[in-house]
């Protein structure tokens, strides 16, 4: 049986959409003005990634990362695409998987660290790809200590947050 998607789901994930996007354009402008190496970010639309995995579920997190490399794929291009595509969808996959098996009590903070690197990897494997080198692997350590750092500071902000996603929390399901 075909499950129906609620008027409140489709504005949800518009709404989930455009917080992940001003965010990254927030983020951009921020990182412009500081000494940033590149490939790195803060990483805050992963924000509203998270709050839509924890409060609405896998599903319509899986559609947010792929709604995001769409719209990034429209106004970057296909190198764009790829690298938020790749990075997106293994970050998600492992964030599900924490989610489901969270045996070990990670917290917020220890959850958002390893989507963090999750997504960092998955882009150096992609950029590794549509270079056909390997040489972005030697980048990769600084790519994965700086998902560590910024996986804390989402996480910290998420954890800060929750209390007023819970007030929301009712209504998608």
């Amino acid at each position: 049986m075909k499950r129906k998607i609620s008027t409140y789901q489709v504005a949800f994930l518009g709404m989930m959409l455009a917080v992940a996007l001003v965010l990254s354009f927030f983020e951009s402008t921020l990182c412009a003005f500081m000494a940033i190496p590149p490939g790195i970010k803060l990483g805050l639309a992963n924000l509203a990634t998270m709050y839509t995995l924890f409060f609405a579920g896998n599903v319509p997190a899986v559609i947010l990362v792929l709604l995001k490399s769409a719209f990034v794929g429209l106004t970057r291009g296909f190198t764009g695409f790829f690298l938020s595509l790749s990075g997106g969808i293994l970050s998600i996959l492992v964030l599900m998987l924490l989610k489901r098996f969270n045996n070990m009590g990670l917290s917020y903070i220890g959850i958002s660290v390893v989507g963090s690197i999750f997504h960092n990897i998955g882009q150096i494997l992609a950029a590794s790809i549509l270079i056909r080198s390997v040489l972005t692997l030697y980048y990769s350590m600084v790519l994965i200590v700086s998902g560590a750092v910024m996986g804390v500071l989402t996480g910290i902000t998420f954890g800060q947050l929750v209390p007023y996603f819970n007030k929301f929390s009712n209504k998608y399901k």
